[in-house]
């Protein structure tokens, strides 16, 4: 159960929620009817079913979270987007300047909320990476790729989706996405920082919703972290 003060959402603060996408039946009905048509449409081209499924959820989810804030009926909330495709909500229903953003992987999702700020986040499974090392030379800069190679075995998967997170999270604030040069986005360890960005806020996670998945997370907002506070809620 959530509290009144849960949703109030201070300027200075980042909410930040961990979604499970793992719905039964009838939660998923009630999801589905918070849907715009567009939201709908494009559920329905999804090749399998349960990346439909996780679609579904996930829109119908962050359309209850942000009509909460908001206190606004979720089927009345309007989005738009950025013409690289980051979504805003539009300025007649969203009064507070709510800025969130959104990432699933298999079947968790990660969403972050603040006032008038940037804000992105990437989540993502961790998994063995065969090809870790490859798509670091590939795709991070020459300190990171360091770092990555010098890693024990056993702490390199961890490591690169610590990497990978950070700088999708960037990437989704400023809204170039990935065409926007990963390898533009440079970081450091120890502690966890944009070495070329240092006006972002960085802030990276490890989940263990159970014994068997395991997920890595990054959240980043423009600003200085002295002056940034991240809440966590759990929407299960």
């Amino acid at each position: 159960m959530f509290s009144a003060s849960d949703w109030v959402l201070e300027a200075q603060t980042v909410h930040l929620w961990w979604i499970s996408l793992d719905v039964t039946d009838e939660n998923l009905q009630t999801f589905i009817s918070l849907l715009s048509e567009s939201e709908k449409i494009k559920a329905d081209r999804f090749k399998f079913p349960q990346h439909q499924r996780r679609y579904q959820a996930v829109h119908g989810i962050l359309r209850i979270i942000l009509g909460r804030y908001l206190n606004i009926d979720p089927v009345q909330l309007n989005f738009t987007q950025s013409d690289r495709g980051k979504p805003y909500l539009t300025e007649d229903c969203n009064p507070l300047n709510l800025q969130f953003n959104l990432s699933h992987s298999e079947n968790m999702a990660i969403l972050g909320i603040n006032r008038d700020r940037p804000i992105g986040v990437d989540l993502e499974k961790i998994r063995p990476m065969e090809t870790a090392e490859q798509l670091a030379k590939r795709f991070f800069c020459a300190s990171e790729y360091d770092l990555l190679t010098q890693a024990i075995p056993e702490e390199r998967d961890k490591l690169f989706f610590q990497l990978w997170t950070a700088k999708e999270a960037y990437l989704k604030a400023t809204g170039e996405g990935i065409s926007g040069g990963l390898n533009q986005v440079e970081i450091v360890l120890n502690p966890l920082r944009f070495i070329n960005f240092p006006d972002w806020y960085l802030q990276s996670f490890e989940f263990n919703p159970d014994d068997d998945d395991n997920y890595w997370a990054a959240i980043t907002v423009e600003g200085k972290g002295e002056n940034i506070e991240v809440k966590c809620f759990s929407y299960f």
